[in-house]
């Protein structure tokens, strides 16, 4: 490996590094700021078929991400159930899933449980909200 480098060459590439850097930033000023990307709003959970492991997440869209998942897993994933969220507070709502499931975690959103009981676990979240909302007047999200 030849360390020499020309130090014209050098300067030249720095040049050009700057002037990418430069054209990324008005890039980004133009976009007004960060990259958007489409906010989340649905949490979902999918299970591998014929098995207890079972994802707890958001996207956007839970069929594509199911789809996207389903190309790197070796078993059949379905959908147990898509949760339709509108609200600012989606990930503290995932987490509170995931925190109502930490005993079942594997690792990360991934948990071993039976997905016909998480179901029940989440009705019994959801009459609880219910319940909270309306003593709240309504204020008190899921």
């Amino acid at each position: 490996m030849d360390l020499y480098r020309d130090p014209f060459e050098v300067a030249e590439a720095q040049r050009d590094l700057e002037e990418a850097k430069r054209l990324n930033a008005a890039i980004r000023a133009s976009r007004g700021g960060k990259r958007k990307e489409p906010t989340p709003r649905q949490v979902y959970v999918l299970n591998a078929e014929g098995t207890l492991l079972n994802k707890i997440g958001v996207a956007y869209c839970a069929k594509k991400r199911l789809q996207v998942l389903q190309k790197g897993f070796p078993y059949r994933l379905w959908l147990v159930t898509v949760i339709d969220y509108d609200g600012p507070d989606i990930f503290r709502y995932e987490r509170k899933l995931h925190k109502t499931m930490r005993n079942c975690r594997l690792q990360g959103e991934w948990f071993e449980f039976d997905p016909h009981t998480f179901l029940s676990t989440l009705k019994g979240i959801r009459a609880r909200n219910q319940q909270q909302t309306h003593e709240d007047g309504g204020n008190a999200g899921e």
